[in-house]
């Protein structure tokens, strides 16, 4: 089964680090944007799905024609994913604070969960999700995480709307659940300047 570190991660979506993290901010804000009258009825599931819509339709719009970038349609794989570089294929997802999603357990999806390519996928593409943590409130973007879709986490990003701010350093919690490495980095270091903040006490099972 194909997999892929969290070094390699980086490396392979560096470049579009700044585009996905645009893409989140217009998508929330977009939601955000609606009438108080029209938000404050929607539980956590239909804000979800609204905020994925505007997601599909900035993500689309920024990443199509690029280089080295794939966005395929959802009729292909019944979900809306990007191919970069031939290499990761990333869904787009909201996520906890631990940066992990949730999907109705469809056999699809617990084929996915259990970190198996779909029928029909390129046997060289890694499936992850990219996904967004909302603050307490849900009123902003927080962190932006990266990992594969079985559950493993690769690294996050500060999802600052202030593109001058530093890198954040994430608290470690010592549990079966803790990524081997943590990297956290600002979306918009063209050069990727990394902290790896993980330790051998730290590293999961």
């Amino acid at each position: 089964m194909l997999t892929i570190t969290g070094p390699q991660a980086q490396t392979i979506l560096g470049p579009h680090l700044s585009s996905i993290r645009q893409v989140f901010h217009q998508a929330h804000r977009r939601y955000m944007d609606l009438p108080a009258t029209a938000r404050f009825p929607l539980g956590p599931t239909s804000q979800a799905n609204m905020t994925h819509d505007y997601i599909v339709e900035a993500a689309t719009r920024e990443f199509s024609g690029l280089d080295g970038v794939r966005v395929l349609a959802p009729d292909q794989y019944s979900f809306f994913a990007i191919d970069f570089d031939g290499q990761i294929l990333a869904r787009f997802k909201k996520c906890d604070g631990n940066g992990h999603t949730s999907n109705y357990p469809t056999r699809q999806q617990k084929r996915i969960r259990s970190g198996k390519n779909l029928p029909g996928m390129p046997p060289e593409l890694v499936l992850v999700d990219i996904g967004y943590e909302l603050d307490l409130f849900g009123v902003e973007i927080r962190m932006i995480h990266v990992g594969l879709t079985s559950g493993r986490f690769l690294f996050a990003v500060a999802a600052a709307a202030d593109q001058e701010r530093d890198v954040v350093a994430l608290p470690l919690v010592a549990s079966s659940d803790q990524p081997e490495e943590l990297f956290v980095m600002t979306a918009v270091d063209s050069d990727l300047d990394v902290e790896n903040s993980g330790t051998e006490d730290s590293k999961g099972v």
